[in-house]
């Protein structure tokens, strides 16, 4: 189970009432795992709760970028959990007006609402049948790429 903030709700309930549905269903032998927003304390508050914990970002010592990666499509077939979007998506860029927006993968053109005009797509397919199918940059060109996007003098100060 992994929640963003504004779901969050009793974990205690949400998990014994989702134990309790799936054993009544003959699913005896499901393990419950929490992740998303954990530290020491709710590691105590849950621990005869959840089978098991998935803990990341608190464990970090160092600044980090929060993300998360979710199964939102099986063999063409958009699914999803409580609290997240289905399907596969795309996200389109336009450079004129500095905004991003997630659409719809399948979309031929994502245009931007702000000026109305097509938007670059980001997403691209990088492997099929757990083949690579793209060229992967190396490691100077993924610097420079996110330099290129950061717009801040001051990292290339850093450098000198």
């Amino acid at each position: 189970m992994d929640t963003p903030s504004s779901r969050r709700g009793n974990w205690k309930e949400l998990i014994s009432e989702i134990k309790w549905e799936l054993k009544k269903r003959g699913y005896e032998n499901i393990k419950v795992y929490l992740s998303g927003g954990l530290n020491e304390k709710t590691l105590k508050e849950y621990y005869n709760y959840a089978d098991g914990f998935g803990v990341g970002t608190y464990l970090a010592n160092s600044p980090t970028s929060d993300f998360a990666l979710d199964i939102v499509e099986v063999n063409g077939k958009a699914i999803a959990k409580r609290g997240k979007f289905a399907g596969r998506k795309q996200i389109g860029y336009c450079k004129a007006c500095e905004i991003y927006l997630c659409d719809d993968y399948s979309k031929e053109e994502i245009i931007c609402p702000k000026c109305g005009k097509p938007m670059q797509k980001l997403v691209k397919k990088m492997m099929k049948n757990g083949k690579i199918i793209s060229d992967l940059p190396d490691e100077e060109g993924i610097r420079e790429y996110v330099l290129s996007q950061l717009n801040y003098k001051q990292l290339s100060d850093v450098e000198s």
